[in-house]
């Protein structure tokens, strides 16, 4: 055991001798002056080199005879003018490009995009930048859509509560969003939704004319009339399909609360109500930029007060909505 040790300290001095010999030669053979040399005389050197040993043929005569020394113009012995010589520090040797100024995506979308309009990778214009329909991360989007309900509400599961004949609903969205992901595949985008108007055609509320089944036996106790109400949804999310083309599906969720000046969608539920939706549709660029584009879609709306007002209160109002839009980012 002692010998193997001993044969292996020996082993590992022998190749530290041999390392230090190396390093030792190797810096032996570099002068003083490339060992003191900064990166920009390096450079300037090397511009000079290229300047003695590469002349130009026409215009850019050889360095040497630039250099050579002014003498007499054998036909008429006058002094020939001086040569301008090139100072080869003054030459600035071309700049290298960084890995992160090559540095793009496979359809030419550099990481750091800019709407540069003399730049055609980075103009909105897809005519000149064919895939740029694509949103870049963080732009933000303003989003104006009006919808509307054209068949009776629906439920999800159990017998019909209430009449639904004729209850037709309309909705319009403001929305505010920004592109918090992008990829080549998918795009993902945050909204956040205000409803500044909400109409319910058809809603039931209370007859005030009706007192009693025997005060007032021919006078119904409900009537229909529209119901307005106003709503945000803070909680929005869209996904998007296909970014880099012109007509590309998504699909949407969200969810929200609402506020009706009478109580829907019977008497005795509350004017307070949460709103639920999900559904998707198509974008179209219908013009060359990707700054702007329609929607058109389909939402599954869903309003309930969650059981705030009893359980057998709440029976809930489902709506099919179908809805246009128009977008534009900042």
């Amino acid at each position: 055991m002692l010998g193997s040790l001993r044969r292996a300290a020996k082993l590992a001095a022998g190749l530290i001798l041999i390392y230090t010999v190396l390093i030792f030669t190797v810096v032996a053979q570099k002068t003083p002056e490339e060992t003191k040399k900064s990166p920009a005389v390096a450079d300037r050197e090397t511009a000079r080199k290229s300047l003695t040993t590469t002349p130009s043929a026409v215009n850019n005569p050889p360095v040497s005879s630039l250099t050579k020394p002014a003498t007499r113009n054998e036909t008429n012995g006058e002094k020939a003018p001086d040569a301008v010589v090139p100072n080869p520090d003054s030459v600035v040797p071309p700049e290298k490009k960084s890995d992160n100024d090559s540095a793009s995506d496979d359809d030419g979308e550099s990481d750091g995009e800019s709407d540069s309009v003399g730049d055609p990778l980075n103009s909105n214009d897809a005519s000149v930048n064919p895939g740029r329909y694509r949103p870049r991360r963080g732009m933000r989007e303003y989003n104006f859509e009006p919808g509307f309900s054209p068949f009776d509400p629906t439920h999800y599961t159990g017998e019909k509560t209430y009449n639904t004949a004729g209850r037709k609903l309309g909705t319009t969205h403001f929305r505010i969003g920004r592109v918090i992901g992008t990829t080549k595949a998918i795009t993902i985008t945050y909204l956040y939704g205000f409803t500044p108007f909400v109409v319910s055609l058809q809603n039931e509320v209370k007859n005030p004319a009706y007192i009693s089944p025997t005060a007032t036996p021919y006078v119904p106790r409900t009537r229909r009339e529209p119901t307005y109400g106003v709503g945000f949804s803070p909680a929005q999310m869209r996904f998007t399909f296909f970014p880099k083309s012109q007509l590309k599906p998504f699909v949407q969720a969200g969810a929200g609360v609402m506020f009706f000046n009478k109580p829907k969608p019977i008497p005795e539920s509350r004017r307070l109500q949460f709103s639920g939706e999900y559904g998707g549709g198509f974008i179209v660029h219908t013009d060359r930029r990707r700054d702007r584009f329609w929607l058109l879609g389909y939402r599954y709306f869903h309003i309930s007060n969650a059981n705030i007002g009893g359980k057998q209160w709440n029976p809930g109002y489902n709506a099919n909505v179908f809805y246009i839009g128009y977008s534009f980012f900042r």
